[in-house]
C-alpha cells in the first residue's frame, strides 16, 4: 500500500507540524497507560475479538485519540470523559468489525485502489486539497501510535462496513404511491365544525343489573379468556442514575454538532402570526393600490403597539387563521410559500415585518416563537447521555448475563452483584409488563420457553438492560364469571356507555338535514359547537381532541358543507360538519417529490441499516461471538 501512496508526489510539508501539534497534545497520558508488554503477562494483545478478528489495542487508542482530540486540549486528561468515550469506541469497533466480516461472507473485498483513495482523501492527510506524501503520512500514524498497516486494516474494516451497508439498503425502494401519499397526507388538509357526546355522561346511566352484566360476559366471553401467561424474574440495570451525572458532561458545542448533523430530526421552526390582506388575480393596478394602502394603515397600528391578535380578527381575510388572532402555529422551512417563508424567518422573535407580497396578497407577520439549534440543546443531551450510560452499563451488563447462564439461578447471581431480583407481573401478548422495557422479539422468546429455570437473552431497553429467568407457566384458559366480576362490570359500563353516546350522537346527525341547521340543532340538543383548527391526515385537530387519527382520515373522505361521523375519539363520540377543504396543488407535485422521496428513502434506509446491525450484534454476542478483553481496556482508559 505504502508503494502506491509513494506514487503521489509529497507536497505541502510544512503543515505536516501543524497537524503533529494538534495531535501531540495529551498524547502521553493516553499512550503510557498502555500495560507493558512483558513475556508472560495475563492481558491479551487484542481489546477485543470478533468471531476470531481481532482489535488492536493501536486500532483502539488511534479512533479514541482522534475523538478527544475533537473536545479539546484536556479531553485527554479528563479521567471520565477517557471512560465514556472508551466504551463508545470499543463498542463502534466491534461493530464495524462484525460488518466487515459479514461483507466477506458475501464475497466484498477492498481494492488497493479503494484503500488508496480513502487514505489520499482523508482530512487527516489531506491539506488543502493536497496529499500530504508518503514520509509524511508515516509520520502522522507515527504520532498516533499506529503502523501504516495497522490503520490501513482499520480503514480496510470500515469500507467492507460501509459496503455491507450500502448493500442492505440497495434492496429498499420507494413507490410512487408512497410519494404521492406523503405529499397528499402534507397537503391535503380541512377544518371542522364539531360536537362531541362524551361517553362518561352516560357511566351513571348504564344498568347494572346482575343480569344484565352476566348476560354481557356469556357473550363476551371470549374477551376474558387469558392466553398462556408467563412470571419472571428479572434483573434490571438501569441508566437513569448514570444519564444524570453524564448530561453535565456533555457540552452545548457537542449537542450542538448533533443537532446541526441530524436536521430532519431536529428542524428550524418558528411560530408566527399573520394578518392578510388579500389580492384578487385579475385585479387592477389602482385596486391593488388601494388595498395596500389599507394594508400600511393595518400595519402601521401594529407597528405602534396595538394588539395584533385583536388586528388579525378585524381585518385579516385568512379564514383559516382569522379567528385564531392570525395564528398559524409552527411551521418549519418549505411549509410557506416562498417570499412569506424568507420575511418570516429573517425576524426575530416578537418583531413584525413590513408588508409582503405573496400570490395570495398582502402578508403583515408575527413571529411569536423560534425553534432553532438553541432549543433542541437540552433534549439532545438528554439523548446523548443516555446512548453513553448505555454504553458504560453494557459490560456490566453483559457479565452478570454470563454468570446467570453458568448458574442457571438469578437469585445467587443478584446477591454475587449486589442487585435486586424483581417477579414480574404475569406476562403474555395481551398483558405485557411494562417495567422492562418490552423490547422487541422478547414476548415471542418468553412464550417459546418450554421450562421453567430456561434463561432468556440479554435484553437492551430504553433505559437500560435486563437479563431474566422463568419462573412460572400458566397455561391458556377461560375464567369463571366470579373471577373476573369486577372487569366484566367496568367493560360492560364502558360498552353501554359508549353505545348510548353514539345513539345521540346519530340522532344529532339525522336532525342536521342541511349545513345551516348544525348550530341550532345543537343548540337544541344542548350540544356546544367547536371549531377545529386547520389540520392534515397527521395533524391535531384541536386542543380538546388532539391528534385523532381515525378522525382526520374519516374527515379527509368527505367534501365541502359534508356531515361526518360520529367518530370515537377519546372516550367522546364526534359529529362534525367540513366548514374548509384543501386539496394538494398539483402543479407543485412534481416541485416536491424529489424531497419526499428523499425524505422517504433516508428514513426506510436508516431503519433497515439499524434494524439489521443491532441484529447481527445481538446475535454475535448471544452466541458468544465476540470476547471483550476488559482488563485491557481498562488498563488504557482507566
Amino acid at each position: 500500500m505504502l508503494n502506491l501512496i509513494r506514487e503521489n508526489k509529497a507536497k505541502l510539508k510544512w503543515l505536516l507540524w501543524l497537524v503533529i501539534i494538534g495531535l501531540t497534545v495529551g498524547m502521553v497520558l493516553l499512550f503510557s497507560a498502555a500495560p507493558p508488554s512483558a513475556p508472560g503477562q495475563e492481558l491479551g494483545n487484542f481489546v477485543a475479538k470478533v468471531d476470531g478478528v481481532e482489535i488492536s489495542p493501536a486500532e483502539f487508542r488511534f479512533r479514541l485519540k482522534l475523538i478527544l482530540n475533537r473536545l479539546g486540549p484536556n479531553a485527554m486528561s479528563d479521567k471520565k470523559k477517557l471512560k465514556t468515550y472508551g466504551q463508545y469506541v470499543l463498542n463502534s469497533l466491534v461493530r464495524t468489525t462484525i460488518l466487515s466480516i459479514e461483507a466477506k461472507k458475501l464475497g466484498f473485498t477492498v481494492t488497493d485502489k479503494e484503500l488508496r483513495d480513502y487514505i489520499i482523501n482523508s482530512p487527516l492527510f489531506n491539506m488543502g486539497g493536497e496529499f500530504v506524501g508518503a514520509k509524511d503520512y508515516e509520520r502522522i500514524l507515527s504520532y498516533l501510535g499506529i503502523t501504516p498497516e495497522g490503520f490501513e486494516n482499520l480503514v480496510r474494516k470500515e469500507i467492507l462496513a460501509q459496503k455491507y451497508n450500502d448493500f442492505i439498503e440497495t434492496g429498499f425502494k420507494v413507490s410512487d404511491k408512497e410519494v404521492r401519499n406523503l405529499f397528499e397526507e402534507n397537503n391535503n388538509s380541512a377544518k371542522i365544525r364539531y360536537v362531541t357526546v362524551s361517553d362518561l355522561e352516560y357511566f351513571s346511566k348504564v344498568d347494572m343489573s346482575p343480569e344484565k352484566v352476566k348476560a354481557y360476559f356469556e357473550k363476551h366471553k371470549n374477551d376474558f379468556k387469558i392466553d398462556e401467561t408467563r412470571v419472571v424474574k428479572y434483573i434490571k440495570l438501569s441508566t437513569k442514575d448514570l444519564q444524570k451525572a453524564l448530561e453535565n458532561e456533555i457540552t452545548d458545542d457537542e449537542a450542538i454538532a448533533y443537532i446541526k448533523s441530524h436536521p430532519q430530526e431536529y428542524p428550524e421552526m418558528i411560530g408566527a402570526k399573520h394578518i392578510l390582506f388579500k389580492v384578487p388575480e385579475n385585479a387592477t393596478p389602482q385596486e391593488v393600490e388601494k388595498i395596500k394602502k389599507k394594508a400600511e394603515k393595518v400595519l402601521q397600528m401594529a407597528k405602534s403597539g396595538k394588539d395584533f391578535s385583536e388586528l388579525a380578527k378585524k381585518y385579516s381575510e385568512d379564514p383559516g387563521s382569522a379567528k385564531r388572532g392570525g395564528d398559524l402555529g409552527f411551521f418549519g422551512r418549505g411549509r410557506m410559500v416562498k417570499p412569506f417563508e424568507d420575511a418570516a424567518f429573517s425576524l426575530k422573535v416578537g418583531e413584525i415585518s413590513d408588508l409582503v407580497r405573496t400570490r395570495y396578497g398582502f402578508h403583515i407577520i408575527k413571529v411569536t416563537a423560534k425553534k432553532d439549534v438553541n432549543s433542541y440543546i437540552s433534549q439532545v443531551k438528554r439523548k446523548l447521555a443516555r446512548e453513553k450510560a448505555k454504553d458504560q452499563l453494557q459490560s456490566k451488563a453483559q457479565e452478570i448475563f454470563n454468570e446467570l447462564e453458568k448458574s442457571k439461578d438469578i437469585d445467587l447471581v443478584a446477591k454475587k452483584f449486589k442487585l435486586k431480583v424483581v417477579i414480574s407481573k404475569p406476562i403474555n401478548r395481551k398483558n405485557p409488563d411494562f417495567r422492562l422495557g418490552m423490547p422487541k422479539g422478547f414476548i415471542d422468546e418468553l412464550l417459546s420457553m418450554k421450562s421453567v429455570g430456561e434463561v432468556g437473552n440479554l435484553y437492551e431497553v430504553y433505559d437500560g438492560f435486563f437479563v431474566y429467568q422463568l419462573s412460572k407457566i400458566i397455561k391458556p384458559h377461560v375464567p369463571t364469571f366470579e373471577d373476573v366480576k369486577a372487569k366484566v362490570e367496568g367493560a360492560y359500563r364502558r360498552y353501554e356507555a359508549k353505545r348510548l353516546a353514539k345513539e345521540k350522537c346519530m340522532e344529532f346527525i339525522k336532525k342536521v338535514t342541511k349545513p345551516e341547521d348544525f348550530d341550532k340543532v345543537a343548540k337544541d340538543m344542548n350540544l356546544t359547537p367547536k371549531d377545529s383548527f386547520v389540520f392534515n391526515i397527521k395533524g391535531q385537530v384541536s386542543m380538546d381532541l388532539g391528534y385523532a387519527f381515525n378522525l382526520t382520515y374519516d374527515v379527509m373522505k368527505h367534501k365541502l358543507n359534508e356531515i361526518g361521523g360520529p367518530v370515537s375519539v377519546k372516550n367522546k363520540e364526534v359529529a362534525y360538519l367540513v366548514k374548509e377543504r384543501n386539496y394538494p396543488d398539483e402543479s407543485k407535485f412534481k416541485e416536491k417529490a424529489k424531497d419526499l422521496r428523499a425524505s422517504l428513502e433516508n428514513t426506510g434506509k436508516t431503519a433497515i441499516r439499524e434494524s439489521v446491525n443491532n441484529k447481527l450484534y445481538n446475535d454475535y454476542r448471544r452466541n458468544k461471538k465476540i470476547i471483550l478483553n476488559e482488563k485491557l481496556v481498562e488498563s488504557i482508559i482507566g
